[in-house]
C-alpha cells in the first residue's frame, strides 16, 4: 500500500491518503476527507505548471512516472468553491437580517422612567428605543413600556432571561403573543433543496436557539420539514425574517396547531367537497396534512 500526500487548494494542512492494490486513488478515499473534491493536480517538474490526474471509473490514476513524492492538490468544481464561501456563517449573517421589534416590558415598577429602563437594557445590547406608557390625564406610569433594540442577538438574550427592574419581577415579550399555553414552538420549513439535509437544518436552526425535535419526511423527499423549538420566542422570531441555507432560500413560517383525528378527519371531508364542486381538484395534501396533525409522534 502507497501513501500519497494530499492537499486542499486553501489549507495548508496535508493528509496521507492510501492507493488501492492497482496502485489508484479511490474518489470515495479522496471525498471522505475533502467532500467538495473531484480530482487531484500537482505541479509538473518540467513545465511548472498544474497537471490534472486522470479519473476512471471512480478512481484516480497514478501519473506516468507513479505517485512519486508529489503533492497533490484538491480541484473543486466551479461553482462548489462560490457556495462553500457563501456558506460560510450563514447562520450568523441571517440573523444580523432578522427583524428586530418592539418588546413589551410588563409589572415594571411605577417608578421607573425611561432612562432607568434604558439603562438597563443596554446591557444586552444597543437600545434603539426605550417608551414608557402613562396615562394621558395624569402622565403617571401604566406599569408597562416598549423596548427596542438594534440587534438580534440582543433581543433574543433578552426573551430568554428573567429580568428584576427596581426589585420587580418584569416580563419581557412580543406584544400580541398568544398565551404560554397556546404559543407556538414549532415552525414549518418549505421550498427545500434535495441537497438540504436534516443534519443541515439542524446545524443551522441551533444558531438561534436549543431545539426541541425535528421531522424531515426522507423517504421519499417532500422538501419540507418542521422545527420545534424550546422557546416559542424563538420560533415566533424566526418566522418573520428570511433564511438561506445552503445558498437555497427557504420558506419559514409558524406552524398551525394539530387536530385531532375527527378534526381532521372533518376538514378533508369539508374541502374535498369543496375541491369536487369547484373542477374535481385533488385534496392538497403535504403541508395541510401535516397541519392537520397527520404526523408521526
Amino acid at each position: 500500500m502507497t501513501y500519497i500526500l494530499v492537499r486542499s487548494s486553501d489549507s495548508d494542512e496535508t493528509v496521507e491518503l492510501p492507493t488501492e492494490d492497482d496502485n489508484s486513488l479511490c474518489l470515495a478515499t479522496l471525498t471522505a476527507q475533502f467532500p467538495d473534491a473531484i480530482g487531484l493536480r500537482y505541479e509538473s517538474p518540467e513545465t511548472g505548471a498544474m497537471r490534472g490526474l486522470r479519473a476512471s471509473e471512480g478512481k484516480l490514476l497514478p501519473p506516468e512516472d507513479g505517485w512519486s513524492n508529489h503533492v497533490y492538490f484538491c480541484t473543486i468544481a466551479k461553482g462548489i468553491k462560490r457556495k462553500v464561501d457563501q456558506d460560510v456563517d450563514v447562520a450568523s449573517s441571517a440573523k444580523s437580517k432578522m427583524r428586530t421589534v418592539d418588546l413589551i416590558v410588563l409589572g415594571l415598577p411605577f417608578s421607573c422612567d425611561e432612562s432607568t429602563m434604558r439603562e438597563y437594557f443596554s446591557q444586552y445590547g444597543e437600545v434603539v428605543r426605550s417608551e414608557i406608557k402613562r396615562d394621558s390625564h395624569t402622565g403617571k406610569s401604566k406599569g408597562f413600556g416598549f423596548i427596542h433594540f438594534k440587534d438580534f442577538d440582543s433581543q433574543i438574550q433578552v426573551l430568554a432571561k428573567k429580568h428584576f427592574i427596581g426589585g420587580r419581577l418584569c416580563e419581557v415579550k412580543i406584544p400580541n403573543e398568544k398565551t404560554e399555553g397556546e404559543a407556538s414552538h414549532r415552525l414549518f420549513v418549505g421550498q427545500l433543496n434535495p441537497t438540504i439535509t436534516e443534519d443541515d437544518l439542524k446545524e443551522y436552526f441551533s444558531e438561534f436557539g436549543a431545539i426541541a425535535d425535528t421531522y424531515f419526511p426522507k423517504n421519499p423527499f417532500r422538501g419540507f420539514a418542521f422545527i420545534t423549538f424550546i422557546d416559542p420566542n424563538v420560533a415566533a422570531l424566526i418566522s418573520k425574517g428570511e433564511h438561506v441555507i445552503k445558498s437555497n432560500r427557504v420558506m419559514v413560517r409558524e406552524a398551525a396547531p394539530r387536530l385531532s383525528k375527527s378534526q381532521a378527519v372533518e376538514k378533508k371531508e369539508r374541502e374535498g367537497y369543496h375541491d369536487r364542486n369547484n373542477g374535481g381538484r385533488q385534496w392538497r395534501r403535504m403541508e395541510e396534512d401535516h397541519y392537520s396533525g397527520v404526523l408521526p409522534s
